[in-house]
């Protein structure tokens, strides 16, 4: 990469920044969520749905991760966060329809497990919700809601398979930048 598109991008990264919000979460509301995570992952570990990653991994664990990004969207939303750590029905992050995903990598994308790939009506009804990217800065506890798509859009053959060429199963996966700005999301 020459000098120039390194600038390039580094001015798109930079304008792109300033259209996503930024949520700084309290240690209360870290500990909120936290408490959450825990009850969530067991859940998934009683229905066999939960992270291989062994405890105490030096890894924050997914749930975690999860469950600040949730928070934030609700206070960014300002819409008070009343989690259910079990999810029989599928309903969705918030409103019963936007599908919240967060990572720890700044630059990370949009990523949908293979949940309902061999489901047809279940990949229908994850079709009707709304995906919304949230990167989680541990140092800072802050979130920043980077974007989103449709689920129509997003969990299609285009963008499914496996962008980082690991061992890791297949994906639906969008890159930052294909992603709808957050304030369209709001306005």
């Amino acid at each position: 990469m020459t000098k120039i598109s390194m600038l390039e991008r580094y001015n798109q990264h930079t304008q792109q920044l300033s259209h996503q919000p930024r949520i700084i979460l309290t240690p209360e509301e870290r500990s909120y969520a936290e408490t959450f995570a825990y009850l969530r992952e067991g859940w998934s570990r009683k229905t066999g749905l939960h992270d291989a990653r062994p405890l105490g991994s030096g890894i924050l664990d997914p749930d975690i991760v999860g469950a600040y990004g949730e928070l934030a969207v609700h206070k960014w939303m300002n819409i008070p966060w009343e989690p259910n750590p079990e999810v029989p029905g599928y309903d969705g992050d918030i409103l019963g329809n936007i599908e919240i995903k967060t990572t720890t990598h700044s630059s990370g994308r949009l990523l949908a497990r293979p949940f309902a790939r061999g489901n047809q009506a279940l990949l229908e009804k994850m079709r009707t919700r709304i995906f919304l990217l949230v990167t989680w800065h541990t140092i800072r506890s802050e979130a920043t809601i980077v974007g989103w798509e449709y689920g129509k859009d997003f969990l299609v053959d285009a963008n499914w398979g496996n962008p980082f060429g690991n061992d890791r199963n297949d994906a639906w996966t969008l890159s930052q930048d294909q992603l709808r700005p957050p304030f369209e999301l709001v306005s």
